[in-house]
C-alpha cells in the first residue's frame, strides 16, 4: 500500500470519529504522528508520537523524533503493528453490541 514505503504518516486532523487513515499506517508499520485530539490518541496509543493541535513546533520535533530517534521508531513501528490488529471488525462488532445492550438495559 502507499504507507509502506514511506518514513511516517503525519495525520493532522484536529477531529476524527474513528482516525481510519491512522490506523491503516499502523497496519503497514508505519510510524504515526497524530494529533492528540478526538479518537487519535485511543488508536495510536503508546505506538504513536503526538502533538497538540495548531502547535507546529511540537508537529515539528515530533517528526524530527520519527526520523532521528532509529531505535524509538522501530519500537513503536513494531507496537503499531500489535495495536492495529486489535482493531478488527469482529472486535468492533462485539464492542458495539455491548454499548447497544447496555443502552437497552439488556434487552
Amino acid at each position: 500500500g502507499a504507507y509502506t514505503h514511506a518514513r511516517m504518516c503525519v495525520f493532522p486532523s484536529r477531529y476524527e470519529g474513528f482516525g481510519l487513515p491512522a490506523l491503516e499506517a499502523m497496519a503497514s508499520g508505519t510510524p504515526v504522528v497524530l494529533c492528540d485530539s478526538s479518537s487519535l490518541p485511543e488508536i495510536g496509543g503508546e505506538a504513536a508520537w503526538y502533538f497538540e493541535a495548531g502547535d507546529d513546533a511540537v508537529l515539528a520535533k515530533q517528526m524530527a523524533a520519527v526520523l532521528d530517534d532509529r531505535q524509538t521508531t522501530e519500537t513503536r513501528a513494531a507496537q503499531a503493528l500489535d495495536r492495529a490488529a486489535s482493531f478488527t471488525w469482529a472486535n468492533s462488532a462485539a464492542k458495539l453490541a455491548g454499548v447497544y445492550a447496555q443502552a437497552t438495559g439488556g434487552k
